[in-house]
């Protein structure tokens, strides 16, 4: 599934939240706040590799998740594992990174 995905399958849902499964007491919400493309965003380029992209999440600071792949739930997109890692809390919000190559 996640070699379908493309920068604009996320694009659509920048500030939409995703669920996170992460631990045994809970979920954790995450807000997408940005989907950036490498360069020029084709989808795919004459080989049929996909363009480059970075997924920017926030959430909150308190428990935090530590890099590694979670299940991540929206409505729209489905359920797939991610890795994600931490960059650190920024105006009062963790930020965590995804990227696809």
């Amino acid at each position: 599934m996640l070699d379908t995905f493309t920068l604009d399958t996320f694009r659509r849902h920048i500030g939409d939240d995703f669920q996170i499964t992460a631990r045994q007491d809970g979920n954790l919400s995450l807000r997408l706040a940005s989907a950036v493309g490498w360069g020029e965003n084709r989808g795919a380029d004459a080989d049929g590799r996909r363009t480059p992209f970075t997924l920017l999440f926030h959430g909150p600071t308190e428990n935090y998740l530590r890099q590694g792949t979670y299940l991540i739930r929206h409505g729209a997109i489905g359920e797939f594992p991610l890795f994600l890692v931490p960059l650190g809390p920024r105006d009062g919000q963790m930020r965590y990174e995804a990227i696809f190559t």
